[in-house]
């Protein structure tokens, strides 16, 4: 069974590795524009065939270029977004934890306030009201604001249990500072549970964005989103897109 098990586990590895291959080098495997189409009707809703092998839409594009080109963006976003919210989080709550005091509550409780918003509604509203679809660096820098209370939240917990630590309270008796204290000391023994939160945040937010060019407040360009949009309406006779 245990073999079995790491079979499976093994061949899924796998799997994702060449898939994400796949999308990092999307501009490689892309024999087609994505973005480019002759528009003829004669070369328009080509069914997959060896040519195009997930098909073409409406504008004669190669639908695999697309998905591979949407894709690549949402993981870009993704990985810029997360980024920007593991920092700021992370910062948040090392300030939080190691001040302490009337200072750490006030942020906490400012904390518990963005938390109560629901975060999809609020990237939706702000989105909404642009003239112009979003760049994706806008995209990243919005959601990436949005996305660090919760990691905050968290680490501020984990910070305030290594406080407590003798060999804490031993490096405040020596006279190391609170900065040098919290860069240091503190900051690498957070680096593991950064890695789990990073890395499932990716997903989560490869989701959001989808959601929010799918409702048309996303990206423009080839997202995910937007290519799910786009194939919505002609799902039943052209169900390749």
């Amino acid at each position: 069974m245990i073999t079995i098990s790491i079979k499976r586990s093994a061949t899924k590895v796998f799997a994702f590795l060449t898939l994400l291959t796949l999308i990092l080098l999307a501009p490689v495997f892309s024999t087609y524009d994505p973005d480019g189409g002759v528009n003829l009707p004669a070369t328009t809703y080509q069914k997959p065939s060896f040519e195009h092998l997930m098909g073409t839409d409406r504008s004669d594009r190669d639908m695999l270029s697309r998905v591979l080109r949407g894709s690549q963006t949402s993981v870009e976003i993704a990985l810029g977004a997360t980024t920007i919210a593991l920092v700021v989080g992370t910062a948040f709550a090392l300030l939080a934890g190691i001040v302490g005091g009337i200072v750490d509550s006030v942020m906490q409780r400012a904390t518990d306030i963005t938390l109560a918003v629901p975060r999809f509604l609020l990237l939706f509203a702000i989105t909404a009201v642009t003239e112009t679809p979003l760049r994706p660096i806008q995209l990243i820098v919005l959601i990436g604001l949005t996305g660090w209370f919760d990691i905050a939240r968290i680490i501020r917990g984990e910070v305030c249990s290594i406080m407590s630590r003798d060999w804490v309270l031993a490096t405040g008796a020596i006279g190391v500072g609170r900065v040098r204290l919290g860069v240091h000391h503190i900051f690498p023994h957070l680096v593991p549970m950064l890695i789990v939160m990073g890395t499932l945040a990716i997903g989560r937010t490869i989701v959001l964005e989808a959601g929010l060019s799918f409702l048309g407040a996303g990206s423009s360009g080839s997202s995910l989103g937007n290519l799910l949009n786009t194939g919505w309406d002609n799902m039943s006779p052209k169900w390749w897109l």
